[in-house]
């Protein structure tokens, strides 16, 4: 199972039609409303990459109201099944990141 995440921008009081069209789809898991440049935040679990992008591509960018796209694809599963798990470092672990800000314990000043 793959997993896509797609963000959307609606037309102007287009949402709640585009979001109650977007949970009928199958393998549609999440359709959520946010902030930002973009309206809906779909997270998708396909049998595999090509089925999800086809969800994106046939159908959900095919609903009225939908104007503009982006789908971001999980390395979740990639990752794990080709070792990059333990090569990866969450950004809140590195320097500078979140957990870093405020501390300087233990760490060099940047180059």
């Amino acid at each position: 199972m793959e997993t896509l995440f797609l963000l959307a921008s609606t037309e102007s009081g287009a949402l709640r039609e585009a979001m109650a069209k977007i949970r009928e789809i199958p393998h549609v898991a999440e359709v959520e409303p946010v902030t930002g440049m973009f309206d809906l935040l779909v997270k998708i679990e396909a049998p595999g990459v090509r089925e999800g992008l086809d969800i994106v591509m046939n159908r959900i960018r095919k609903i009225s109201g939908i104007r503009q796209t982006e789908t971001l694809i999980s390395l979740g599963g990639i990752s794990r099944s080709a070792g990059y798990a333990s090569r990866v470092t969450p950004a809140s672990s590195r320097r500078g990141g979140p957990s870093a800000r405020g501390s300087t314990k233990g760490t060099s000043p940047p180059p």
